[in-house]
């Protein structure tokens, strides 16, 4: 994972942490008071499905060690569900078509057929 990798996943995180907040402080400030519970209850499962989305695909994605398409596909898909995160979004599919352009790296490929 190069630079711009770690830090677009760190952004994500705290785009996971952000929404997590959100969630908490609707969770135990708004949502007790208001009359229109059902509402709040489609925000309050969306800001938390979004966050768990955040948290899990840039864990897979550490774990990795580089973006995997599958993963940053599905953030990138989140990202723009959010509206904040269209910018990081953009960066995201920038840096998965460098990687997907990139050839793998020398330790994943195999050896030659006349070389041990």
């Amino acid at each position: 994972m190069n630079t711009k990798e770690k830090v677009y996943t760190g952004l994500v995180i705290a785009m996971g942490f952000f929404l997590l907040f959100g969630f908490l402080t609707l969770l135990t400030m708004i949502y007790p008071k208001t009359e229109s519970k059902d509402v709040f209850r489609m925000i309050l499962a969306t800001e938390l499905l979004l966050a768990i989305v955040y948290f899990v695909t840039a864990f897979l994605n550490i774990k990795a060690g580089m973006l995997s398409t599958i993963n940053t596909t599905v953030q990138i898909a989140c990202l723009f569900l959010s509206g904040y995160g269209i910018p990081i979004a953009i960066w995201g599919i920038v840096l998965l078509r460098k990687r997907i352009g990139q050839p793998a790296n020398p330790d994943y490929r195999q050896p030659a057929a006349g070389s041990v």
